[in-house]
C-alpha cells in the first residue's frame, strides 16, 4: 500500500487540507509456504517476496496559517477582541518583561467589564490556577487553546460551548496582577503564540 505525505503549506487555513497527488499502490509478488496434514492446512508462511511496481505516496498539504485576532466589530479575522469592541488598553506584551516570561498580552479595562469569547469552541477549564487567578480555557480545536486569565466572575461551566462574541467572565484582579484586566492567551499545540501582531490597534 501507498504512504500518505504531509506538507505544511503556510497559505491554508489550520485545519484545511488539499491533495496534492493521488497514492498509487504498488505491487508485490509474494511467496508463501504451507503445510497440510491429512488435507488439512496447519502453517501457513510468508517465505519471500518481490516488489514488481513500487508504490507512489499521496502527498497532501496541510494549512498552517491562523488568523488570531482583529479588534473592529469584534473582529473580522478567526479570533475577535476578548473585550467589547473598541475597549480596552494592551499593558502588556507577549515575551520576556522585568517581572519573568509573559505567555500572553495584558488587556486593560474597568473592573467587572464584560469579557467574550473570541471564537467558537469547548470550555475545556474553570477554575483557580496559580498565577493566572481565575481561569477560563477554551478549546477551538485543531490544536488552539485560548485563555482568560485573572477574572471576577465566571459565567461558564466546563463542558459548555460557546459562541464567539459570548459572555464567559468579567475583568477581576484574581491572582497576580497590580490591575483590573484580562490576561489573554493563544496556545497552539500547546506552546503559547503572540497574539498582538494579530490585533488592529
Amino acid at each position: 500500500p501507498y504512504d500518505t505525505v504531509r506538507v505544511d503549506n503556510s497559505e491554508l487555513m489550520r485545519g484545511e487540507e488539499s491533495l496534492v497527488s493521488e497514492g498509487v499502490d504498488g505491487i508485490q509478488e509474494v511467496t508463501y509456504r504451507s503445510t497440510e496434514v491429512n488435507g488439512v492446512v496447519t502453517a501457513y508462511e510468508e517465505v519471500g517476496s518481490i516488489v514488481l511496481v513500487e508504490a507512489v505516496d499521496e502527498v497532501v498539504e496541510v494549512g498552517t496559517k491562523l488568523v488570531i485576532s482583529s479588534r473592529g466589530e469584534n473582529g473580522d479575522g478567526e479570533f475577535g477582541w476578548p473585550l467589547a469592541s473598541g475597549t480596552g488598553t494592551v499593558t502588556s506584551r507577549f515575551g520576556w518583561r522585568s517581572r519573568g516570561w509573559h505567555s500572553g498580552i495584558d488587556v486593560a479595562d474597568a473592573y467587572d467589564s464584560a469579557i467574550y469569547a473570541t471564537a467558537d469552541g469547548t470550555v475545556s477549564y474553570v477554575g483557580y490556577m496559580s498565577g493566572y487567578g481565575n481561569l477560563i480555557m477554551i478549546d477551538h480545536g485543531n490544536g488552539v487553546e485560548t485563555r482568560y486569565a485573572h477574572c471576577n466572575e465566571m459565567l461558564v461551566s466546563e463542558g459548555d460551548e460557546v459562541l464567539r462574541g459570548d459572555g464567559i467572565a468579567t475583568i477581576g484582579m484574581t491572582g497576580t496582577t497590580t490591575g483590573p484586566h484580562v490576561h489573554f492567551e493563544i496556545r497552539v499545540d500547546g506552546t503559547a503564540v503572540d497574539p498582538l501582531p494579530y490585533l488592529e490597534e
